[in-house]
């Protein structure tokens, strides 16, 4: 059995967690049909939760057609209401339904106070009045260099910080260099035959000489290419990369929440 843990917010982003607060485990006891119903299966072989945005179910309700008598509506109103108040309320028995109110209602694992809804907050919000969430400054770049150093040591401590693609970008841009380098000097050549159609013919047996260097270079690449540079197919377990998420809006992005997450301490204690 996996080690118990407590749900993190890493679960919450990758929908890893019910409606009710269950986390899906990463077993292969997920296949049972009585759990595969609210579980599935990505490209990445990972057990996510179909209803980790909640469930998708809708209540439907028979349209009244307009010929329908309303005769006795007011009657049959008056009987229900009575009834929903003779019926007694019935007691949550099971843990499951306690867990399932508790993640729909309970926010006292935020460090701020939840107020309630209301359009003068919203309207403070939003004008910038409430100090929790008026608007800070542009991060500075002193800020956005150091949340980059402390977040690469982070990365790169525990091995995500892999910048694999680094060997093809150098490959290609040799790649981009050799084909400039080959532009010019077919340009060369082209100007030199121009204005050299009677000139020295020891000049005409040089440009044959590169000519043929230049075939047999571009033979050598052809050849490399044909034996062994085929796509290979992955083999073990896919390895999480995050040199390409290091970038600036991800930077800028802490920059923003670093300020008011420092306010709303400061406001709290």
């Amino acid at each position: 059995m996996p080690p118990r843990r407590r749900t993190t917010i890493y679960d919450f982003s990758g929908l890893r967690v019910h409606a009710d607060g269950t986390r899906v485990e990463q077993t292969n006891r997920n296949l049972r049909p009585v759990i595969h119903g609210n579980t599935t299966q990505d490209w990445r072989g990972t057990w996510t939760a179909r209803d980790a945005a909640g469930r998708g179910q809708v209540k439907r309700r028979r349209r009244s057609s307009p010929s329908e008598p309303d005769e006795g509506k007011g009657k049959r109103k008056g009987m229900e209401s009575d009834e929903e108040e003779h019926v007694p309320l019935k007691k949550r028995k099971t843990k499951q339904a306690e867990k399932r109110r508790k993640f729909a209602e309970d926010f006292s694992f935020l460090d701020v106070d939840v107020p309630a809804a209301s359009s003068q907050t919203t309207s403070d919000a939003v004008q910038g009045n409430d100090p929790v969430f008026s608007s800070f400054p542009v991060p500075s770049s002193d800020l956005l260099k150091c949340i980059h150093h402390f977040a690469s040591l982070y990365y790169s401590e525990r091995g995500q910080l892999l910048n694999a693609s680094k060997l093809y970008r150098l490959r290609r841009k040799a790649l981009q260099m050799k084909r400039l380098a080959k532009a010019k000097r077919e340009e060369a050549n082209d100007d030199r035959n121009s204005s050299d159609e009677d000139g020295d013919p020891q000049d005409a047996e040089q440009s044959v000489q590169d000519e043929s260097d230049e075939e047999e270079l571009d033979d050598k690449e052809a050849r490399s290419r044909r034996r062994g540079q085929k796509p290979k197919k992955l083999i073990g377990v896919l390895r999480r990369d995050m040199y390409k998420l290091m970038d600036g809006t991800a930077l800028m992005a802490i920059g923003e929440l670093l300020p008011s997450h420092c306010s709303v301490r400061l406001t709290c204690s």
